[in-house]
């Protein structure tokens, strides 16, 4: 039997108490023993968790994970002690430099400073909380346990120093940013690995796999943001279709995608596999400076026969670049009333993300907006 990677990477993990919690639960529930093997026994773990926290049964998923997440914001989220003064007294340099002199933040700012971080922390792990658990991160359960016990240790993305801030119990500052690229990218090594051992001794994967997640993390990401656009201004192109269950097709998208920091995660081989077997991919490519169309630049993924799954762009967050914006509505004329509806339900979004912030702020909805959120 092959050696699991979360047992190469973590011996100890087979003899957690959390995993023996789960080997004897799952003995008593079928009543067989789980064999004395460490891939066996974090697999049972493996198993309770997927259960729990990626059960098929959606309502069950979402009941389980509001259940949890209050257990997880306290074990994760800063504590209002904990807050070190030397937070407050950069907030207090950062108002000096705007011009805006700061002597002592009173008490009461304080808290509500402490408020506005504990929120930022909040939003950050729902962030991937609701990434890993939702259908669009398409890796094994052990996998995304893998990412979430490594994230849950980090702070933000120094850019300039090209390495993730280690966290602490006085960190302030939010969970890192998801960056969908370097993790299908980590999960592609990870998955040869158990698929077999002996991808090991390929030099480049036991390269990869021997550094420590949040070093491999921080530099794929480094050379995803450094991946540069050419001819970024060049909107000309073309799109490809990459068809759903068509053999090599998943390859290709994969390939095409490589190295060209669009920050998706179909960069990686086996995520591009399983979203093609979910549904069509089509790729808008711009012509490179010798008139190839090579530059991703536009996504489209499909969710089944004829429903829009989702529309992505190469800005932060795969935002759609103004420029391109047309090349995309052309396109989305071709699906008729499924545009229509994805356009409404984009639409739709954008209003209900205003209307939240305004109900952040206590500000009164207009006659429009009670209209809107009737109709809706």
């Amino acid at each position: 039997m092959e050696k699991f990677p979360l047992h190469i990477k973590n011996p100890e993990l087979q003899t957690s108490p959390e995993v023996n919690r789960a080997v004897e639960r799952q003995e008593q529930r079928k009543g067989e023993n789980v064999p004395n093997d460490p891939t066996a026994r974090i697999e049972a773990y493996m198993d309770r968790l997927e259960n729990v926290f990626l059960n098929k049964d959606l309502e069950k998923r979402e009941r389980n994970l509001e259940m949890f997440r209050d257990k997880i914001y306290d074990a994760l989220i800063i504590k209002r002690d904990n807050f070190p003064e030397s937070y407050f007294e950069l907030q207090q340099r950062i108002a000096r430099e705007r011009g805006q002199p700061v002597e002592v933040i009173p008490e009461n700012v304080r808290e509500q400073m402490k408020d506005v971080a504990i929120e930022d922390q909040k939003h950050s792990l729902d962030a991937w909380i609701d990434y890993l658990t939702s259908e669009d991160a398409v890796y094994p359960a052990w996998f995304k346990y893998f990412v979430w016990k490594n994230v849950t240790k980090l702070s933000q993305f120094d850019k300039e120093r090209g390495e993730f801030k280690k966290r602490t119990d006085t960190t302030v500052a939010p969970y890192p940013d998801i960056y969908r690229e370097p993790l299908a990218q980590i999960a592609d090594v990870y998955l040869k690995i158990k698929e077999d051992n002996k991808q090991l001794q390929e030099p480049e994967i036991k390269e990869m796999f021997s550094k420590k997640f949040p070093v491999l993390y921080a530099e794929l990401i480094q050379k995803s943001l450094a991946a540069s656009i050419e001819n970024r201004e060049e909107i000309q192109g073309q799109w490809v279709k990459y068809e759903q269950g068509r053999d090599g097709d998943a390859l290709k998208l994969f390939q095409s995608l490589e190295g060209k920091g669009t920050g998706w995660c179909t960069a990686g081989s086996s995520t591009a596999e399983a979203q093609i077997e979910s549904g069509d991919f089509y790729v808008y490519y711009t012509n490179d400076s010798s008139g190839e169309p090579t530059q991703p630049r536009l996504a489209i993924r499909m969710d089944g026969d004829n429903r829009i799954g989702e529309v992505r762009g190469i800005l932060p967050h795969q935002n759609i670049e103004p420029v391109m914006q047309e090349v995309l509505d052309d396109k989305l004329k071709e699906f008729g009333t499924e545009a229509e509806a994805y356009h409404k339900k984009s639409e739709d979004m954008k209003k209900l993300t205003a209307l939240d912030q305004k109900r952040e702020k206590n500000e009164s909805f207009t006659k429009d907006d009670l209209v809107f959120l009737y109709e809706i």
